[in-house]
């Protein structure tokens, strides 16, 4: 789901800004930096949608239950010269009324407008986030590390060891250069010795 929504992303491969594109950033803080940014960016688009879709809610709600008229068009013509009049200010002015007209007339109309609210807070879930968040899925605790690369294997020299066998790298065995101590953990009967 994270990679066909990735308009918010800081790779190439997305349409974002790539911001954390910059050689200021280190490459350990890029990930989590793009994740913390792009929750951001989502939390404040989910906003300012609901934040719409509550002021449109009215005029949904007045059209839902009275149908188109001259008097509904009327109506949402003098909705709409108040809300850009007042900034906004003549739609929380409608609040009162709403809900006298929720307590009195239980009917789904009166509904309407608690719907972007449900909606905010059901897009704005963590677990959805992190769905939705193609760096949201770190799977490493830490947020400063990452996975070691073939230019970090050779830059420790475990490729040209010889002593003990610390692992294998792509079908090589990873040895230490000189004596060194290494603390080995695994399950019993793994081989350790």
């Amino acid at each position: 789901m994270a990679e066909k929504f990735n308009i918010l992303s800081f790779s190439g491969k997305g349409k974002g800004l790539k911001i954390f594109d910059s050689s200021v950033y280190k490459d350990h803080e890029k990930t989590p930096l793009a994740r913390l940014f792009w929750n951001m960016r989502y939390k404040v688009i989910v906003w300012l949608c609901c934040f719409a879709a509550f002021i449109l809610s009215f005029p949904i709600e007045h059209l839902w239950r009275y149908g188109w008229s001259p008097a509904t068009a009327k109506w949402m013509g003098i909705y709409f010269r108040n809300f850009f009049h007042s900034f906004g200010l003549s739609t929380f002015a409608e609040i009162p009324e709403w809900f006298s007209r929720a307590i009195t007339q239980t009917d789904i109309a009166t509904l309407a407008p608690l719907l972007p609210i449900a909606i905010f807070f059901i897009l704005t879930d963590e677990t959805l986030l992190k769905e939705f968040n193609p760096y949201g899925k770190d799977t490493l605790k830490e947020e400063s590390s990452r996975k070691a690369n073939d230019a970090d294997i050779k830059k420790m020299g475990l490729l040209d060891g010889f002593m003990m066998v610390l692992g294998y790298w792509k079908k090589k065995p990873l040895m230490m250069t000189k004596t060194y101590s290494a603390l080995c953990l695994a399950p019993p009967g793994t081989g350790k010795t």
